[in-house]
């Protein structure tokens, strides 16, 4: 039996806590220690291969931000984290909370443009040169149908209709509308409210009720607005020609920018946790010396747009290093949470304290939001406050008011696609095969704009393709 396994076993048979929770700190601050290097010497390098290959190194300051990154990384090997690790890592956590506000903005920015994308695509077959070919309403049907029940998983099927849903050229009374809403959040009664409330920011986004606009993209806040207030009922072919340029330009930028934050906050982790653990493990393991003449190189040579070949027999040194250690530290993190609740007096008293909050954040940071905000680490639920029918009743009748606003503000193919946009991101409540056909026909077949019904088509069958 592996160590750490036998660690694991005494700690939840409350065997030798004392000794058995010190082993376990150092098990573990060492294997995240290890797994960062590693991890940030392999981020690093994938950013230094395509910085010269992807335009996205002169997009939204990400030069600037790695940059910055580049001077800790470098303080980092030149090994003066122990003597200043505070002041790093109140730098690191500057760079990524900037870092989460622009990916905040941009993720507000993409919800927007999607609703303009989904007006732009309904007008676009007014100008095909030859008519563009539509189905009947029926074949339209059965392929959908076809598309969503081709697989057994109810989480896979609930997926797809959702995806359907964002394309549906929705011809629905709004008073249907805001009881599919209204419904939808009497689902979350007994619940947390903190539930229904992340539920409500979702979808008041999807809703362009929270466009959060921060000052980082303001002009493409302003394309994004003309291109919500345009009129499209009597769209020329020039004024479309014209929105759809920019429409791509904003969506290419917002896609560069969306991938060089998402590199640069991997490498801003990383770099975080190896500041977290260096005083509190050891860290005389060849795979992180290995990594940090990578990270030394890489730093070096950033900016240089010199390939060096002989990176790649750098890495000889940790091959299969990464894949062993994901699968010890997911061993090793399934009890943290409960030693955090259960046994914290005892860390205390074992003087393990400091080592305990270090886990905390680097579970954190390895969880499924590289985004993550690292105060949040080790806080239990301060409120159980459950959502009642008044609660539900309040926060329903201030989101529909909002939402009345939203909808009033624009005209007929934004306001679908407004409605769209929210109605993929409700819980899918169809009970029956049949009731899904019957509403999707309905849809379907109220559509009488040609082109927007050439448009669903289009889409919805590249959708089946993919």
């Amino acid at each position: 039996m592996n160590a750490y396994l036998k660690v694991i076993k005494d700690i939840k048979g409350k065997k030798e806590l004392d000794n058995n929770l010190k082993e376990y700190f150092d098990i573990l601050l060492s294997d995240y220690l290890r797994m960062s290097n590693v991890r940030m010497a392999m981020n690093y390098y994938t950013l230094y291969e395509s910085i010269n290959e992807y335009s996205f190194i002169t997009t939204g300051n990400i030069k600037e931000i790695l940059e910055k990154i580049t001077e800790l990384a470098l303080l980092y090997v030149d090994g003066k984290v122990n003597t200043q690790s505070d002041e790093i890592l109140d730098k690191i956590e500057n760079i990524r909370s900037e870092l989460r506000n622009r990916v905040d903005e941009l993720v507000s920015l993409s919800k927007a443009f999607s609703v303009a994308e989904y007006a732009i695509n309904r007008v676009e077959h007014r100008f095909d040169e030859t008519p563009f070919e539509v189905d009947s309403d029926d074949i339209i049907l059965h392929s959908l149908l076809s598309y969503i029940f081709s697989d057994k998983d109810n989480v896979v099927i609930n997926d797809k209709i959702k995806l359907i849903m964002g394309q549906l050229p929705v011809r629905m009374a709004k008073s249907k509308f805001y009881n599919m809403i209204a419904n939808t959040f009497t689902l979350y009664n007994g619940s947390d409210k903190t539930s229904l409330d992340d539920f409500v920011s979702g979808l008041s986004m999807s809703a362009l009720m929270d466009i959060n606009i921060k000052g980082y993209f303001g002009e493409y806040a302003v394309i994004l607005n003309e291109l919500l207030e345009h009129d499209y009922k009597d769209i020329e072919k020039e004024e479309f020609d014209n929105l759809k340029d920019k429409l791509d330009k904003c969506t290419e930028f917002i896609n560069l920018a969306t991938d060089g934050y998402s590199y640069l906050m991997e490498i801003a982790n990383d770099l975080y946790e190896i500041v977290v653990c260096s005083n509190l493990t050891d860290n005389d393991f060849p795979e992180i010396k290995a990594s940090i003449s990578i990270i030394c190189k890489v730093a070096s040579n950033i900016f240089s747009n010199v390939y060096d070949e002989e990176f790649s027999e750098m890495f000889t040194e940790f091959e299969g290093t990464a894949e062993e250690l994901i699968a010890e530290i997911s061993s090793v993190e399934s009890i943290l949470e409960d030693i955090n609740e259960n046994h914290d007096e005892k860390v205390h008293e074992i003087g393990c304290t400091p080592k305990l909050k270090a886990a905390l954040v680097c579970s954190l940071l390895n969880s499924t939001s590289k985004f993550v905000d690292i105060k949040k680490a080790g806080k239990l639920s301060e409120s159980d406050q459950k959502a009642d029918d008044n609660y539900i009743d309040i926060v329903t009748n201030v989101f529909l008011e909002k939402l009345s606003v939203i909808l009033g503000r624009y005209n007929g193919l934004v306001k679908r696609g407004i409605m769209a946009s929210v109605i993929s991101q409700l819980p899918v409540r169809f009970r029956t095969s049949d009731e899904l056909s019957e509403f999707l026909l309905s849809s379907i077949s109220a559509c009488k704009d040609t082109a927007e019904k050439a448009a669903f088509a289009e889409i919805t069958r590249q959708i089946i393709m993919d």
